[in-house]
């Protein structure tokens, strides 16, 4: 039953819908409608109590909202709290000090957690800290959760409530790795940053890059600080080095390139020198690093001379030929072959997502990676293999694909069953990896960016398009992955079925006579195949079929030109692919297991205790990954004596605690030597000892010494 009368001794209070009553007489009149009263008034509200009592009319105390407030906060001056209340008025309705720090912050964080934390810090470094309606509230409200707490995160509240903005500033930049050995604080800080505090670092970094230039974004890197912080001192390093170029090269760029956008990145990387590269390696360990620094640069260059680099890529082909066609058959650099790898997946301890974008070449791989490192924010991802593998030839998306689907060459891809589900739909895909087991493979069928390369009006429009698409599918990638449960092993392969040609090409090369053309490529009978299965002409390699294991014989460009059409039709083409210039046939194969990255977690132990009595202390542990971490045992001198121990789960990114008896607490004299140590494990992972810091008293009846009068001289 509700209540029919409020009372409200100290008046003041407010109550939706009740009609205020303040004098005996207007009590009176009213007390028996049934309408609610709010009663107000010490001798009213004594009587209204007596009356509803005898009748059994149902009443409830309500307090003012300064009354409630001061209550709550009984340190806090009456001007400060009608201001607070001014400022906040749903602090009317907390019922606690953690009710009135929500209200504040504007969300439901429960105090003790990183989250919480964080969010204190950033509204103590905002402006609003500095008015003077609002701080000295925090400041009592601060000193009322820290002494509801112990252990890391009690410094939070405790300092600020003494130094407000000061002492958040220098906590902030603690746990940001800005200064100091952060170690103990979880990674990465758990909010992104408010414009207001961005610009406040962002400030800060332009301003010290000036004086000291890159050194600035080079200690922060070294000291692993916080992905939010790099990113704004990697932006300011950017803006330098417009202003710096004689400090710009390759290398810096490459050493800044996961902290720029992709504005920045590309407006930098246009105003390198771009040499043209040297002749390829013959040894193909060394194709990578030739491809991404020196001959890719050059070949997506506007002002590249394409006619120059003619040499090498013959050079290339003549390599690259004769290796495959041995790797085919079982030579070297077999398990460089695309479907090699993909067969080798299902032999793997994992659930194995193969996302498969269409067409992506080696500088769009850079580009998708910086994507998936900006939008991974937990760090769930590790990179953990990328290499460079040789795809089906000729690189054609309805022969290349079902080779890597199936795990067999081209040649026999019709006869063989799919190594795994293959899906075009995300949804699909994400019923099949939840149904997933170690050990399976699936493939997601990303028909970008191929489909945007084939339909752009412009080299320039495909690549604008191209690089927006891919931070789509990083995200998408990401969902994918975080969505599967916690423990479960999880690797993700990026790769594609085909590169293609960077640069712009029109369709003037004749097939050869009986073949069918295919963009760069076309396929037909060749009757006079020599030994060593291909033949180089001026601008094209006739490819025998047992030799590459194709279905069909085959003749692959390796100029800059498209094959006409089966209708003899020529035209401009964006990116096409099919021949053998090196970034159509060596792709990239690069793989991410998620979950892997492990941050020892920061272990205290406290508590108090009677010598050789029953006792218990605190122990803490403060998880800094994105994965549950499991206590197994506890050991160390101290943690044998513990024989009632069970495993204890921390959940990712928090601090738990927990009590631990002890059936004969240590005396001092050898609390000092004794040492603990905790065995965690991660998912999958192996168990690791950690260190536990010990802050133990015990309190003993007796205490000997060595000259029991000395107290007395």
């Amino acid at each position: 039953m509700s209540a029919r009368f409020y009372i409200d001794p100290a008046g003041g209070a407010e109550v939706a819908d009740a009609h205020r009553v303040n004098s005996e007489a207007e009590f009176l009149r009213l007390a028996l409608d049934e309408r609610p009263l709010l009663v107000q008034g010490d001798a009213l509200s004594r009587w209204a109590k007596r009356f509803a009592a005898a009748r059994g009319i149902p009443t409830q105390d309500v307090v003012p909202p300064m009354i409630r407030l001061q209550g709550l906060l009984p340190h806090l001056p009456l001007s400060d709290a009608q201001a607070a209340l001014t400022r906040w008025p749903d602090l009317s309705q907390a019922g606690s000090a953690e009710e009135l720090a929500q209200v504040v912050l504007g969300s439901s964080a429960a105090v003790g957690e990183p989250l919480h934390a964080a969010q204190w810090l950033l509204w103590w470094a905002s402006a609003e800290a500095r008015e003077a309606a609002t701080e000295p509230l925090m400041r009592q409200l601060g000193s009322a959760l820290a002494g509801r707490m112990s252990g890391q995160w009690r410094q939070v509240y405790e300092d600020t409530a003494e130094k407000g903005h000061k002492a958040a500033t220098t906590l902030l930049q603690y746990w940001l790795r800005l200064e100091g050995d952060a170690s103990g604080w979880p990674r990465p800080f758990p909010i992104v940053f408010p414009d207001d505090i961005s610009g406040q670092f962002r400030a800060s970094f332009v301003q010290a890059t000036a004086a000291r230039g890159l050194a600035v974004y080079r200690e922060l890197r070294e000291r692993q600080a916080d992905p939010q912080v790099l990113a704004l001192a990697g932006t300011a390093a950017g803006e330098w080095l417009r202003h710096h170029p004689g400090e710009l090269g390759r290398d810096v760029l490459r050493e800044l390139q996961d902290h720029l956008s992709k504005g920045l990145y590309d407006d930098l990387w246009a105003t390198l020198p771009r040499p043209l590269p040297p002749m390829p390696p013959t040894e193909v360990a060394g194709w990578a690093n030739w491809m991404t620094g020196a001959y890719l640069p050059y070949r997506s260059w506007e002002g590249a001379d394409h006619a120059a680099l003619r040499p090498h890529v013959r050079h290339f082909v003549e390599t690259f030929l004769p290796l495959y066609a041995a790797a085919l058959n079982g030579g070297a650099h077999a398990e460089r072959l695309i479907w090699q790898r993909s067969a080798g997946l299902g032999s793997q301890p994992y659930v194995t997502l193969v996302a498969v974008c269409d067409g992506l070449h080696l500088l769009d791989l850079a580009i998708l990676q910086r994507a998936l490192t900006t939008h991974d924010t937990g760090r769930r991802l590790t990179l953990t293999g990328q290499d460079i593998v040789f795809g089906a030839l000729p690189t054609i998306t309805s022969r290349a694909k079902p080779a890597l689907f199936r795990g067999v060459s081209p040649a026999h891809a019709g006869t063989q069953d799919p190594l795994g589900r293959h899906e075009t739909r995300e949804e699909m895909v994400a019923a099949a990896l939840q149904e997933a087991s170690p050990g399976s493979v699936v493939f997601w069928n990303i028909s970008e960016p191929d489909v945007i390369y084939h339909k752009a009006e412009s080299l320039d429009r495909a690549r604008d398009e191209v690089t927006a698409r891919l931070s789509v599918i990083a995200k998408r990638v990401l969902r994918l992955l975080t969505a599967l449960p916690q423990g479960r092993p999880v690797q993700l392969v990026v790769t594609t079925d085909h590169g293609r040609l960077l640069r712009g090409s029109t369709r003037t090369a004749t097939p050869p006579a009986g073949f069918t053309p295919e963009g760069r490529a076309a396929y037909g009978t060749w009757a006079d195949i020599p030994t060593e299965g291909f033949r180089l002409e001026e601008n094209l390699a006739l490819l025998g079929r047992s030799r590459f294991g194709l279905a069909e014989d085959a003749a692959a460009l390796f100029s800059d030109e498209t094959f006409v059409d089966s209708a003899g039709r020529g035209g401009q083409v964006i990116c096409p692919h099919g021949g053998l210039s090196p970034e159509e046939v060596l792709l990239p194969w690069v793989v991410y297991v998620r979950d892997l990255a492990f941050h020892l977690p920061v272990v205290t132990a406290e508590g108090e205790g009677r010598a050789e009595d029953v006792g218990t202390f605190t122990l803490t542990l403060t998880n800094p990954n994105s994965v549950p971490l499991t206590v197994e045992r506890l050991g160390g001198s101290l943690g044998t004596q513990v024989t009632d121990w069970a495993a204890w789960i921390v959940p990712p990114q928090s601090q738990a605690n927990i009590s631990v008896t002890l059936a004969s607490w240590p005396k001092s004299a050898v609390l000092s030597t004794l040492t603990l140590k905790v065995s965690v494990r991660a998912p999958q992972g192996t168990a690791q000892d950690v260190s536990v810091t010990m802050n133990l008293k015990s309190e003993e009846l007796y205490t000997s010494t060595n000259d029991i009068l000395g107290d007395l001289l």
